[in-house]
């Protein structure tokens, strides 16, 4: 399908659709249509599912498959003699664990379910006994193990991660922390500088709601306690540990989120079979709050992953200028690794292109130690890095500088000696062009230690 952002971004522009359409097909199961179609619009604007949606990552697939699992563990729990279902669930979870690692909440929550079924629920059911429930696991487990060399190997090596920065992004559990991550999911945001009765009133209005479509659920297989389970089990369980380590990020468990606009489209249709107007009330209220996290999806300026719209990072005018411009012996170096990968890209080549960032040294060595981002250039390292220990490469005549605005702290300033001959700033990225004097062509003594 080509480099086009449409070609990047369209795996999980359709894995965000089919999430949609799954998540209909489950409400459709527990309820009437019309829930189905309210649950779907809800879905369809909800914030952090739109943004992930447009984002060239794996959060949108990940959701799939564990939408897709949960809908086979639903069909299977009505149809125990239907295995199909448990294979369909099996190559889903198998899928969803090779997508992203946190992936295996999503599992535990589908096993907390069944045991809900065996002892809490009315019914008592057999599932999470069944034989063929327990095959069904050990085969995602043969599925999955090829991969377990790889996890064991970085659980061991945790500390080479944190030493190169890849963990850095984590946070630990506070008393904002769950509450904050309601606000992000609808509206990009935080929401910290909120008056605090406001602030809070979201998640009180949300705990009330789920509380009140369980307590109203009369589904034999208590569908709505599944909804429950799958949608807060991860972020609780997500929350505890990150109480004792650096764990916790709300795009690792945006799939479980998918269930939040789900419980508020089946309280809409509750509340509006007692009394219509204020069921739509609810409901636009609902809109309402979704339509600001559009609003700062729309602008690029949330707080929900990385957000760097074209205006704030112009990657493509930058690299116009230097085609335009370029010359024999010019060579870009992008100055921190932040921006170095997006550089790439629109240059449509590392070749030319190198990467001067003297914090991945960690004062020992210039190569990485096989962990966390730096990994991507694991094997081209040594052609396309200078740092401390290696200076600009023989014939180099110009060096196009690239960084961010000396204002941020993504700024690295040029360490060398030849003079600035052209400069083009625009909005958060800095290029500078600086020409090797005579006598100097190839060597920039100063870009050693």
């Amino acid at each position: 399908m080509g480099k086009s952002v449409l070609a990047i971004r369209s795996m999980s522009v359709v894995a965000g659709t089919l999430t949609v359409m799954l998540c209909m097909l489950i409400v459709r199961m527990v309820s009437s249509r019309g829930v189905a179609m309210l649950a779907g619009i809800l879905l369809a604007l909800f914030p952090a599912s739109v943004r992930l949606s447009q984002e060239a990552r794996m959060y949108a697939l990940e959701g799939l498959f564990l939408v897709g699992a949960t809908l086979a563990l639903v069909y299977w729990v009505r149809q125990t003699q239907r295995y199909r279902y448990l294979l369909i669930y099996a190559v889903c979870i198998g899928a969803s664990l090779y997508t992203h690692y946190y992936a295996v909440l999503g599992v535990l929550a589908h096993w907390l379910y069944l045991i809900f079924l065996r002892f809490g629920s009315s019914i008592k059911t057999r599932h999470v006994v069944s034989p063929a429930w327990w095959l069904c696991n050990v085969f995602i487990f043969v599925i999955y193990t090829p991969w377990l060399f790889s996890l064991v190997d970085l659980l061991r090596n945790y500390a080479k991660i944190e030493a190169v920065g890849s963990v850095a992004w984590l946070d630990r559990g506070g008393v904002h922390t769950l509450p904050g991550s309601l606000w992000k999911f609808f509206t990009l945001q935080p929401q910290h500088s909120l008056f605090w009765p406001f602030y809070w009133l979201l998640p009180l209005v949300l705990s009330v709601l789920v509380g009140w479509v369980v307590y109203f659920d009369r589904t034999p297989y208590r569908s709505c306690v599944l909804l429950v389970i799958v949608t807060f089990f991860p972020m609780l369980a997500l929350f505890c540990v990150s109480l004792f380590m650096p764990a916790y990020l709300e795009r690792y468990i945006a799939f479980a989120a998918l269930g939040i606009p789900v419980f508020m489209a089946i309280a809409v249709a509750g509340v509006s079979h007692r009394s219509f107007s204020v069921g739509c009330l609810m409901f636009f209220c609902v809109l309402a709050l979704e339509s600001v996290g559009l609003h700062f999806n729309y602008i690029q300026q949330g707080e929900f992953g990385y957000f760097k719209s074209k205006y704030v990072t112009p990657f493509s005018v930058v690299f116009d200028y230097i085609f335009s411009h370029r010359r024999e012996g010019d060579i870009v170096v992008v100055g921190g690794g932040f921006f170095y990968f997006s550089a790439v890209y629109y240059n449509g080549t590392d070749q030319g292109m190198y990467l001067y960032d003297l914090s991945l040294d960690n004062g020992h060595s210039a190569r990485p130690n096989g962990y966390g981002a730096s990994t991507l250039m694991y094997e081209t390292w040594d052609d396309h890095v200078l740092n401390g220990t290696r200076c600009a490469p023989k014939g180099t005549k110009r060096i196009w500088w690239l960084t961010g605005d000396p204002l941020l702290d993504v700024h690295v300033p040029y360490p060398g000696q030849w003079p600035e001959v052209d400069a083009l700033r625009t909005a958060e990225l800095d290029l500078r062009l600086y020409e090797a004097p005579a006598g100097m062509v190839g060597y920039d003594p100063c870009l050693k230690n």
